[in-house]
């Protein structure tokens, strides 16, 4: 069991990887709070959409995918996920992808990627969220 998990995280890093080592060079020119205050003005219920997005980052922060290079589409990337689980009508990923100046088919990577990171679990209990 320990094998097939170790086996599973290390497949899911080597995906990771060989993602974010396509997009380093295409970093957005602005800092992290102006990045994250541009979407947020786009997404309904903006507090509690990052607050699981930012549950998400640390989840998968045991995975060592959050580097200086990586962090806008992994902020980016959370945010989509947690829309799509917390709204009724989540914003489409090609709308989204205009947002955040990602290409929609490296928005459609990322989000998945970091669904199978997050092995698929994107509930988070209110004694978590609470914190």
């Amino acid at each position: 069991m320990c094998l097939k998990l170790i086996l599973f995280l290390n497949n899911i890093k080597k995906k990771m990887d060989r993602i974010y080592s396509t997009i380093e060079h295409m970093l957005p020119n602005m800092n992290l709070s102006l990045y994250v205050r541009d979407i947020i003005q786009y997404i309904p219920d903006p507090f509690a959409c990052l607050v699981v997005a930012f549950i998400y980052m640390d989840r998968i922060s045991e995975y060592n995918m959050v580097h200086e290079d990586t962090i806008h589409r992994l902020i980016a990337g959370s945010i989509l996920l947690s829309n799509k689980y917390l709204q009724d009508s989540p914003i489409q990923n090609k709308t989204f992808s205009q947002i955040v100046s990602i290409p929609l088919a490296e928005l459609n990577n990322i989000e998945a990627e970091l669904w199978f990171a997050l092995k698929c679990q994107l509930w988070v209990p209110d004694e978590v969220y609470q914190l």
